[in-house]
């Protein structure tokens, strides 16, 4: 039998987050963003972000947090939760208007 975890592992500045079975369970702001991603090499695309989102999760230990990001955090959470759902931040691009 199979055991089904949904698994990120986000390196930012001086922390390293292993989350189990994350879920952003609250967002606010809007903040635009520059952002690119190890699996699409040199490609930068302009996306439009929560400034704040919280997520909840179960970490290594298999105890249940809540986190807060701001700013490049927030981005960063969105950006890899998507990445369980399938969603690359290429399919978040905005279209320039100008």
């Amino acid at each position: 039998m199979g055991i089904l975890k949904r698994l990120v592992v986000i390196d930012y500045l001086d922390q390293t987050l292993k989350l189990i079975n994350p879920q952003i369970i609250g967002s606010s702001g809007v903040q635009e963003c520059i952002e690119g991603c190890l699996s699409f090499p040199n490609r930068f695309v302009k996306t439009i972000r929560p400034q704040r989102v919280t997520i909840r999760a179960v970490n290594e230990n298999g105890e249940e947090i809540i986190l807060t990001g701001e700013d490049e955090m927030a981005k960063c959470f969105c950006h890899e939760l998507e990445h369980l759902d399938g969603v690359v931040f290429l399919d978040k691009a905005v279209k320039d208007t100008e």
